[in-house]
């Protein structure tokens, strides 16, 4: 079990908060698949576990008296409020990458409780719902993986859907709260 942060765009942080996310899927590089031992290829782990704690890292922002950095914001020295993109606010000075976003600002932790290793397009349609498709039950209405292909070309580029790689399948539950703050203290 490990801490780590995981990085989410703003409608998926809102698809987290409103319910309906509880699945992300992460491409794995071939090399994550198959290593050599000498005498032949064996599956190796895929750098997620059940108990890993990931924590969010979204686009944020913090409103300061007289900070302009994320160092200032860090500081605690001048009276910051954190705002993020998820919710709707507007920000006068824009808003800082998901990427630069401190473990301290987190407001949202991932626990892990499934991994599964499967191509991108062996994804079922409940899966699909899972990773936060907005559209009611669509069991038996229009195919969620049309969303979700639509949605993971939007996120990693025209092609990608086609490309169909092999992906780390995550299934977690969302707790609102930073990792540091989660019961069961800090995992190495």
């Amino acid at each position: 079990m490990g801490d780590r942060p995981i990085i989410f765009s703003a409608p998926m942080v809102r698809a987290m908060l409103d319910g309906r996310k509880t699945q992300t899927r992460r491409v794995l590089k071939r090399t994550d698949l198959m290593e050599w031992n000498g005498r032949e290829m064996k599956p190796i782990p895929v750098g997620y576990a059940p108990g890993d704690r990931l924590w969010v890292r979204e686009a944020w922002t913090a409103r300061m008296t007289h900070g302009w950095t994320i160092a200032d914001a860090r500081s605690r020295m001048y009276q910051e409020e954190i705002l993020y993109r998820a919710d709707g606010h507007e920000s006068i000075d824009g808003w800082w990458p998901s990427i630069h976003m401190p473990r301290e600002f987190s407001r949202l932790t991932l626990i892990v409780t499934d991994v599964r290793v499967q191509r991108l397009e062996e994804i079922s349609r409940g899966d699909a719902m899972e990773e936060g498709c907005p559209h009611a039950n669509m069991a038996e209405g229009p195919d969620p993986r049309s969303w979700f292909s639509s949605l993971w070309n939007s996120l990693h580029g025209p092609e990608a859907w086609k490309a169909n790689p092999w992906v780390a399948a995550l299934t977690f539950t969302v707790h609102r709260c930073n990792i540091d703050r989660l019961s069961g203290g800090r995992h190495v």
